[in-house]
């Protein structure tokens, strides 16, 4: 039987990274051959097949899968603008539907990408982790200590500026006004504290209660700090943490009906996105407006908008591609203070904005949109390709810390350049990961949590 079930395991995996080799053939010729409802379909076809193909490969696919959860991402970052064009306007535009093909070959290569790595139970490899370790009573209070300094900083930080739990600031400034005030100390002091909610609960077992009591006060206090004054990004994070290691407690495994709730989550946290920008009009709420424009303006279009210029670009011979240096080199430079070293280059999306508005506006390059700006039409593909790998191998590695914190910022990994997301990596795992590292390597205490 159990050999019975094997070979049905390989005939779908064989059927699923043959359909991804399909797609991409497909995706050649709808490159060749303009037709927005083939793309459509074939796109959403594309995640079907992804979905299963990954199910097939997991002995349990769980709601905390990262390949599955980056593949719903990457799917909805591509798919959602060619939809709205095309039910909006009766046709996707050519930028666009040049643009969503790029997309839509990530997807396919991503998923064949993430078969390079035979699977394991990972959540059985984090169980097995947590057991094997020794709560520290030292580096616990030293993490307690520097998470109330640093909240502590926090608040300051927003009582100067006369944020501190001021939500009508919202009627008279834009959030972009308000973040823009943020020092580069205040945007680290974050990311740290980020670092140190997710040590507490990646280890939240081996935890006396009274530590787990002050850690979850601070956690609401943080929250509710950020909510007055409509910051989301700032504690999503660490609600996303939680439910990582609250899957791998219960076993929750992804099925369809938990795929359309996390659609519908999305959308939700998308509408309250729309609700904090009226919250300055004083017209009152139009709820019906206010969907419309979640579904025209949200998360998910400016990231696009970003890659779909740079085809326009290429498709009239205007391009200039970067060939790997906002990857490899811009992410090493990330790290210099522009004090020091002030001909710094900006960031894409920061010279995108001066470019072409100026400055003033808020807009984003995806990982897809750097890959192609970078290595051309077959750039996002190889890309993903290798960040499957990655994935996989990070999903079923013996140490957990280092998918578990990936996790907690795909949000924010489909929305940033790759240099800016080393950058937020190496900070968030300043405390979980890379100080309990050195401290092993130092004085190889492996069975303590440090």
């Amino acid at each position: 039987m159990k050999k019975r079930i094997q070979n049905i395991k390989r005939i779908s995996l064989f059927v699923g990274y043959s359909q991804c080799f399909f797609l991409l053939m497909l995706y050649a010729i709808l490159f060749l051959i303009k037709n927005d409802i083939i793309l459509i379909i074939s796109f959403v076809y594309s995640l079907l097949v992804g979905f299963l193909t990954i199910k097939s490969r997991a002995n349990q696919l769980l709601l905390n899968n990262s390949l599955a959860i980056l593949l719903v991402f990457i799917f909805l970052y591509g798919f959602f603008n060619s939809v709205i064009e095309f039910f909006l306007l009766g046709e996707i535009t050519e930028a666009g539907y040049y643009a969503t093909i790029i997309y839509a070959t990530t997807v396919p290569s991503y998923v064949i990408g993430s078969g390079s790595i035979k699977s394991t139970n990972y959540d059985v490899t984090y169980t097995k982790t947590i057991e094997n370790k020794k709560y520290s009573k030292l580096y616990s209070v030293f993490l307690l200590i520097m998470l109330i300094v640093f909240l502590l900083y926090k608040s300051y930080s927003f009582y100067s500026r006369g944020m501190f739990f001021n939500p009508s600031l919202l009627k008279t400034v834009s959030r972009l006004e308000l973040t823009e005030g943020i020092s580069q100390l205040g945007i680290v002091t974050g990311l740290m504290i980020t670092s140190i909610f997710l040590y507490f609960t990646f280890y939240y077992k081996l935890l006396p209660s009274r530590v787990k009591l002050i850690v979850f006060g601070c956690l609401l206090y943080y929250i509710a700090l950020q909510s007055s004054v409509g910051n989301r990004r700032d504690f999503v994070p660490m609600l996303i943490g939680v439910f990582w290691v609250f899957i791998n407690f219960k076993k929750i495994k992804f099925t369809l009906g938990w795929f359309l709730l996390m659609l519908v989550s999305i959308f939700l946290f998308l509408f309250l996105g729309s609700l904090r920008a009226e919250a300055g009009s004083d017209e009152g709420f139009n709820y019906l407006q206010v969907a419309i424009d979640t579904l025209s303006n949200n998360e998910f279009v400016y990231p696009f908008y970003t890659l779909k210029l740079a085809v326009y670009n290429y498709l009239n011979g205007t391009i200039d591609f970067f060939y790997g240096k906002t990857i490899f080199i811009d992410s090493f430079l990330n790290f210099i203070p522009r004090s020091i070293y002030t001909s710094k280059p900006n960031s894409l999306a920061v010279q995108f904005v001066m470019d072409n508005f100026g400055g003033g506006m808020g807009y984003a390059y995806s990982p897809v949109a750097e890959s192609f700006v970078n290595f051309g039409l077959f750039g996002p593909s190889v890309v993903f390709f290798l960040l499957g790998s990655l994935i996989s191998k990070l999903q079923e590695f013996r140490d957990q810390r280092f998918i578990f914190v990936f996790f907690t910022m795909i949000p924010d990994f489909c929305r940033g350049e790759f240099s800016s997301f080393f950058y937020q990596f190496w900070f968030v795992a300043l405390f979980i990961i890379i100080i309990p590292m050195i401290n092993r390597e130092l004085f190889g205490r492996k069975s303590v949590v440090i």
